[in-house]
């Protein structure tokens, strides 16, 4: 079972598979894989925090994730983009996963643990 992901910048949710828009967090989105119940897709998430900072973002697991994209902190969007520099499995570690990012020391996690990854 995923690791449970901060919603407090939650704003809204999007599928642009199934041109849904507004979507009901209960009705249309699995929230353990933050995917559209009907096509299985990522969803779009508008986060907000009340300071105006803003990201689009897709819900990402930590296996998910590729060198070059930038994730936002679930708990603090206000500091920015940070680069993933390192996503692969941990060394002798089983089910773990190896995350990296600019600004941020590396570490190893479950791989169902999910990051916002900006679009």
């Amino acid at each position: 079972m995923p690791l449970g992901i901060s919603t407090a910048f939650d704003q809204n949710y999007a599928c642009n598979t199934c041109d849904l828009t507004d979507m009901d967090r209960d009705e249309h989105l699995d929230r353990r894989t933050w995917r559209c119940k009907t096509c299985n897709k990522p969803v779009q998430i508008y986060l907000e925090n009340e300071n105006g900072d803003s990201y689009l973002v897709e819900r990402l697991q930590a296996c998910e994730l590729k060198v070059g994209q930038f994730i936002t902190l679930e708990y603090d969007i206000s500091q920015g983009a940070f680069e993933v520099l390192a996503s692969e499995p941990a060394m002798g570690k089983g089910n773990k996963w190896y995350v990296a990012f600019r600004r941020l020391r590396g570490q190893q996690v479950e791989r169902d643990t999910h990051y916002n990854r900006i679009i």
